[in-house]
């Protein structure tokens, strides 16, 4: 998406919010959501990382959530996905004998 796309998309998001209207995306703004869950998940469910390779404001991106319940969803199952394999990597770490051991 072009800078000047999301510049355009963040202020009528921002206009919404204002008039207290409801926002409901078109599917090419949808892409922006599927990519940011995507790097969400590439960063082991670091939202900051995933916001800042999206090119989105925190703002928007936590009024997307708030507003967006399906999107919302996503990202929880995403975040536990991504403990998920913290814990298990975790697990096999203390698994493995230490070189001192051997």
């Amino acid at each position: 998406m072009k800078k000047e796309d999301r510049e355009l998309m963040r202020r009528l998001v921002d206009l919404l919010e204002r008039k207290k209207l409801e926002v409901v995306e078109p599917l090419h703004w949808q892409s922006w959501m599927e990519g940011f869950l995507k790097d969400l998940e590439r960063h082991d469910g670091n939202a900051s990382a995933a916001i800042e390779l999206c090119e989105m404001s925190r703002d928007t991106v936590y009024r997307y959530r708030r507003r967006n319940p399906e999107f919302a969803r996503k990202w929880v199952v995403t975040q536990e996905r991504c403990e998920a394999e913290r814990q298990r990597r975790f697990q096999e770490e203390q698994n493995e004998p230490s070189r001192d051991d051997s």
